[in-house]
């Protein structure tokens, strides 16, 4: 099959890997996503290393956490859905311009 048509079964391939992530503990996890980052890497498809920012790979990531740590620090694997939110909140707030009279002082405001 190619990839312009889907298989029949395909939803049952998704819940599986679902099912699959859903059973891994953090570190399983952890390390399945951090070897898939290095093929990706690897294959030329991503331009950034992955990187777990722990100071391990030296001082210029050690000086790099001391200066701009505390942005990332706040990041939790639990809430990965954020950024999700983050990004329809800002399409909301975007396309409601449209809907506001154009010129007014609304369409200022939103």
């Amino acid at each position: 099959a190619g990839q312009d048509q889907p298989e029949g079964d395909e939803g049952t391939e998704l819940s599986s890997s679902a099912e699959k992530i859903a059973g891994m503990s953090r570190d399983e996890l952890e390390k399945q996503v951090m070897a898939l980052a290095g093929r990706l890497v690897e294959s030329q498809l991503v331009a950034a290393v992955p990187s777990l920012w722990n100071s391990e790979f030296g001082e210029v990531e050690a000086l790099t956490l001391a200066r701009a740590g505390f942005l990332l620090s706040i990041y939790k694997v639990d809430y990965w859905y954020f950024e999700l939110l983050e990004m329809l909140r800002k399409l909301f707030m975007t396309a409601i311009l449209v809907f506001v009279s154009e010129g007014s002082v609304g369409q200022i405001l939103a």
